[in-house]
């Protein structure tokens, strides 16, 4: 045999050997090699079957990555389809461990060959290789097009094709700097490097669920608009850290709504004065005033069907006095004009808000309030107790036309959360309780009667102890069913929780079911209390959480139908802050909540689309 053919079949033979390297091990969760710091972006890969251990139960993060291994895993990880007319590689055979991937990725336009028609498989793959594949990866079926300024110290050395890939990638935080700030294109990818840029690769695709890693960029959502604002806040509520639920809620202090005019409106209270905002639709500030406190204690604020706005105030009652005003709500018009107001008092009631929070719901003529107070003094034990209560007044005239007493129709004690709605005629109820009953319970009303009861998720413990485990976190209605949804720890007393969907359906024959939103193990420490559930139409509805995950703090959004089945997996929102104790403002397809800036003097609004 001529030497150049010699040749030419030893190089042939040291290719396929790389290519045909074990790549597909039983995955494994203990490799004795990985770091600890990415264990967790190693195991979910090797659980999904992208990349694989070895066999003798290392993942050796730091051994290269030849270009054919690196096809096949992008050819994984996107779940590419099989080419109807594949074009093939000359130096890729069929028995190549890699053929199948690398065919994948070459029909959707991942990869692309050499001019003499070879893909060179076996050769280490350089970090500018991998940011063009990657980059035509997050293109594949998506439009990610936010790039970057290029600050690495070795811009100099990329090349056209590379540059455009680098900035975009560094954008999303897919792949940022080697070492010294420096990209380093010709060096090589190693198993580490493909594991972490494929991991934030999928979760900027929303492929899988991610953790926080702010050291490799600032994530960017195509479904989420952020409008900073030139105005600096009013108050200093923080609002990332409001949502205090510990045992028992407490009351809003901040609420964003629309009016009849399309302005966006920001109410908040703070040192006894509510401060109203007004903006455009673009969120552009044009207007804000003061509100009069009427009695010393801020219950809570609505937006009323009849365009008037509506605030109830409280004060102590420690006298137990049957004739002291407690309660006063007041209907304010469109400009903050004061029109009338209702004043409650004989209902049993020492301190209102107490313990709970507070929401309200207006349908045909008529506001729900439902809440929680500290009662009077029980005769039998001699202390004072705590429990929910409902009122229902008439919006025109402010009448009230039910106001719960000592034993509310609708009672639940202690109540640590409490939410309304109006479904027709009918008014829904959600309450979360410690004692009677102890559980996340739902009651439906009609003319003042409870018509039906259902106690969604019991609690362990003694009857009255105040440790649930459970926060609730929201009702909404859809056309067949009501929907309840909050969290619970794994077991009790476990420091681990997980997001629930309780759907209850209107009729009656029919039994409840509760849905989980998440599955974190017992003993994981992932905390989650803070929960919102915004309805978008009778059939989508969108439940968003706050978790914290070994301390890294996420905000997780999931949508769902009207029955409870996810329309779009969990998905977390990396960098983004948190909603904080405030009901998100739904507009069309369109979800906002607000931040007041945590490093600038700004508000800071962000809108989420919902496809």
């Amino acid at each position: 045999m001529r030497k150049e053919n010699w040749l030419f079949f030893i190089a042939f033979l040291l290719c396929l050997s790389v290519s045909m390297q074990p790549l597909y091990v039983q995955a494994s969760t203990s490799f004795k090699d990985v770091p600890a710091a990415h264990k967790s972006k190693i195991n979910l890969l090797v659980d999904k079957k992208i990349i694989t251990g070895y066999k003798d139960g290392t993942f050796r993060p730091n051994e290269n990555v030849n270009r054919g291994q690196f096809a096949l895993f992008i050819s994984r990880a996107l779940d590419l389809p099989k080419p109807s007319n594949p074009k093939f590689f000359k130096d890729v055979g069929e028995d190549s461990a890699v053929f199948d991937g690398i065919n994948k990725a070459q029909a959707a336009g991942i990869i692309q060959g050499y001019a003499d028609g070879r893909f060179k498989p076996g050769e280490t793959i350089t970090r500018g290789d991998m940011a063009i594949m990657l980059d035509r990866a997050l293109q594949y079926k998506g439009n990610y097009k936010e790039t970057s300024t290029l600050t690495y110290a070795d811009k100099n050395l990329f090349g056209a094709t590379s540059s455009k890939a680098i900035s975009r990638l560094t954008h999303y935080g897919i792949m940022g700097s080697h070492a010294d700030n420096k990209f380093a294109p010709k060096a090589y990818g190693n198993r580490l490097q493909t594991v972490l840029s494929i991991y934030q690769l999928l979760g900027i695709k929303g492929i899988i669920e991610v953790e926080l890693d702010l050291s490799r960029g600032k994530a960017v959502y195509p479904e989420l608009v952020k409008t900073s604002t030139n105005k600096a806040p009013v108050t200093d509520l923080t609002t990332g850290g409001d949502y205090r639920y510990e045992n028992a809620f407490s009351i809003s202090k901040r609420y964003l709504f629309k009016d009849a005019n399309g302005k966006i409106n920001l109410l908040e209270v703070e040192d006894g004065t509510i401060h109203v905002q007004q903006y455009t639709s673009g969120f552009s500030k044009v207007s804000q005033q003061k509100v009069k406190m009427e009695l010393s204690q801020f219950g809570g604020f609505h937006y009323g069907e009849d365009g008037n706005h509506y605030i109830i105030f409280g004060q102590d009652n420690y006298e137990e006095s049957n004739s002291k005003i407690v309660y006063r709500i007041v209907k304010y018009d469109s400009s903050w004009k004061k029109l009338s107001q209702v004043d409650i008092s004989d209902v049993y009631v020492t301190r209102p808000f107490h313990g709970s929070n507070l929401t309200m719901d207006s349908h045909d003529g008529k506001l729900a309030v439902h809440t929680a107070r500290e009662r009077y003094r029980n005769t039998k034990d001699g202390l004072r107790h705590q429990s929910n209560i409902s009122f229902l007044i008439n919006m025109k005239d402010m009448k009230v036309l039910y106001k719960a007493g000592q034993w509310p129709n609708n009672h639940v004690s202690y109540s640590f959360a409490t939410y309304v709605k109006f479904d027709g005629d009918k008014i829904v109820y959600a309450d979360h309780g410690d004692g009677a009953p102890r559980s996340f319970v739902l009651q439906v009303t009609e003319d003042n009667f409870v018509t039906k009861k259902e106690e969604l998720i019991k609690f362990q413990g003694e009857s009255g102890e105040n440790y649930t485990g459970g926060y609730l976190g929201g009702l909404e209605v859809s056309k067949d069913n009501y929907l309840v949804t909050g969290s619970n720890s794994v077991q009790y007393r476990d420091n681990t929780q997980n997001v629930f969907l309780s759907v209850i359906p209107k009729r009656k024959e029919s039994k409840p079911k509760t849905v989980w939103l998440t599955n974190h193990k017992s003993n994981t420490n992932v905390s989650i209390i803070e929960t919102h559930l915004s309805k978008i139409n009778d059939n989508k509805f969108v439940v968003l959480w706050k978790e914290i995950n070994r301390g890294d703090i996420l905000l997780y959004y999931v949508v769902v139908d009207g029955s409870g089945n996810m329309l779009k997996k969990p998905k977390a929102l990396l960098d983004v802050p948190n909603i904080g104790h405030m009901q998100p403002l739904v507009v069309g397809d369109t979800i906002t909540w607000y931040s007041n800036g945590y490093y600038s003097n700004t508000l800071d609004f962000y809108t989420l689309i919902v496809e």
